[in-house]
């Protein structure tokens, strides 16, 4: 009776499996884009704050597609 009973898978011992390790890859947080604040009087002044503001732009959007480029890889 008590050899029926240590055949049963139940009562046997399993093997040991090794622990699964989980791998992710941290993406950068997020940051606020900034666009500076201007005030121009001439017209100089607003080609150069226009320039200013596209350049922040472009900056921001680097940020923003590369947050979206690693969390499509995660």
């Amino acid at each position: 009776m008590w050899l029926s009973l240590l055949t049963l898978p139940a009562c046997s011992t399993t093997p040991q499996q090794a622990p699964t390790v989980l791998s992710s890859q941290r993406c950068a947080p997020l940051t606020r884009c900034h666009l500076p604040t201007t005030v121009p009087a001439t017209n100089r002044q607003l080609a150069q704050a226009l320039q200013q503001q596209r350049q922040a732009l472009e900056i921001c959007a680097a940020k923003v597609n590369a947050t979206i480029e690693c969390q499509d890889h995660d």
